[in-house]
């Protein structure tokens, strides 16, 4: 799901495949972390997929790469072709590439196979990817949402979702269903927003790791 091709999804793409994205939204939000990564198979997979067809054109076409082959220069300080992990975390910030702190520490160590604490400028558009990636990713769950809200309301109806979560082989036993209903419809109106939901589990994360300081 993660890695998959970017796809375009309309309503007539099958409620199955509607269901498994919500199936990991959902456990995503009951476990209350985005991130449960193994950074070494991550990358491999950004890697495989990005540098794979026409991909990279795409994703980072002439003018883009070009912008960010010029501030990755601006902070290789001492003009080997390599950054540090500080100057990762302060280039990242600069371009507005918002990821928690932790993973871009495993993703440099990973990337960093020469054990130089450096990372090249083809290591980095890796990391960068990684973001491009999530964004794919949030946007994939919230179209999941919109084919089951077939109304077009923006809100589910929480019954409906306590059905899709117990009976239709997502395997969440009763109490499970409950504490997930009682997180995502706290008022017990019946219905709740998915935009919100999707917000909140993409902010929650980033929330929690903001306050931390660039690690050195």
């Amino acid at each position: 799901f993660f890695f998959s091709s970017r796809r375009r999804h309309t309503r007539c793409s099958g409620v199955s495949w509607a269901r498994r994205c919500v199936q990991e939204t959902v456990i995503m939000e009951e476990e209350g972390s985005i991130e449960q990564i193994d950074a070494a198979k991550i990358i491999d997979d950004l890697r495989n997929f990005l540098f794979g067809g026409e991909n990279y054109e795409r994703y980072f076409p002439k003018e883009l790469k070009d912008k960010y082959e010029l501030n990755f220069k601006l902070f290789d300080r001492d003009n080997d072709g390599a950054i540090s992990l500080s100057e990762t975390f302060e280039l990242l910030r600069s371009i507005n590439i918002n990821l928690s702190e932790d993973i871009i520490e495993m993703m440099f160590q990973e990337l960093d196979k020469n054990g130089e604490q450096k990372i090249m400028f083809d290591d980095f558009l890796i990391i960068v990817f990684k973001k491009m990636k999530d964004e794919d990713k949030e946007t994939e769950l919230i179209e999941a949402f919109r084919v089951i809200d077939k109304e077009d309301t923006g809100r589910l109806n929480s019954e409906n979702i306590r059905e899709l979560l117990m009976n239709r082989g997502l395997r969440f036993s009763e109490e499970q269903a409950d504490d997930l209903l009682k997180c995502v419809d706290p008022k017990n109106e019946g219905t709740f927003s998915y935009m919100d939901l999707v917000t909140k589990i993409y902010t929650k994360k980033k929330e929690k790791k903001s306050k931390k300081k660039p690690k050195k």
